[in-house]
């Protein structure tokens, strides 16, 4: 199987919405955003470029909420610094009389992704014969936004998987964060999990809280985005189909 590439389908809409499964909170609403945002040397939002088109009241609560959000500075010589970073998240928009209320379920910085390549699922997990493999890298996003210092960090499953991680997670590509205008280089980190459980994706360790993740907000561990790659049985035709679901 050749590698599939994810050019730009990684960037979500902003403010996407959808009604939340039976059995979670009737009437609640689930929604994703995304866009540039300017951090100053306190951690605090300044400004927020949403992604994609938004209705005016769901894009003032959700800059209410990120206002709220106290994020970790960028430094520079060893002094905090004002940063342009690319926001991600999820929210809710939970009822509350005549009219909504948006919570935010996650917020994560980082550079902007602008190419990614999926890796190829093992053998073992196509065949039926393991239901999962997953395996967690760390690198640096250079100035010129490719991908450097690659490393493995943690893994399950088999070696194949990690090698077809390394190989793919190596050809990424983003849009750099900026301090003043001048690129800047980011450690990050990302997840790929690939599994047959179709019916709840498998939970995967925690992550230490330091500083080499995309997740730089106060409070939160340092773990990245999932990306997530789902084997389905299809009934109709032999073999499986791989659903994606990009971070």
């Amino acid at each position: 199987m050749s590698q599939m590439r994810c050019r730009c389908a990684i960037s979500l809409v902003l403010l996407v919405a959808v009604p939340v499964h039976a059995g979670e909170d009737t009437g609640a609403i689930k929604g994703h955003f995304e866009g540039w945002a300017g951090i100053d040397a306190g951690g605090t939002l300044q400004s927020f470029e949403p992604g994609g088109e938004a209705r005016p009241e769901l894009l003032a609560a959700l800059n209410e909420q990120l206002r709220a959000v106290r994020f970790s500075p960028a430094l520079e010589n060893g002094r905090a610094v004002p940063l342009r970073t690319y926001l991600r998240g999820g929210y809710t928009l939970e009822p509350a009389q005549s009219n909504g209320r948006l919570v935010l379920s996650s917020v994560e910085m980082g550079p902007r992704p602008k190419l990614t390549v999926v890796p190829n699922p093992p053998r073992r997990i196509m065949q039926g014969l393991d239901t999962k493999a997953w395996v967690r890298v760390v690198f640096t996003v250079t100035v010129s936004g490719k991908v450097s210092a690659l490393g493995i960090e943690s893994s399950e499953g088999t070696g194949e998987f990690t090698r077809e991680v390394r190989d793919a997670a190596a050809k990424w590509q983003f849009e750099p964060e900026t301090i003043e205008g001048r690129p800047r280089a980011t450690r990050v980190r990302q997840d790929f999990l690939v599994t047959s459980q179709t019916d709840e994706v498998p939970m995967l360790p925690s992550c230490s809280k330091d500083q080499a993740g995309r997740v730089q907000v106060i409070g939160t561990e340092a773990c990245p985005s999932l990306l997530v790659m789902q084997l389905r049985r299809d009934e109709s035709r032999l073999g499986r189909e791989v659903h994606v679901e990009n971070p």
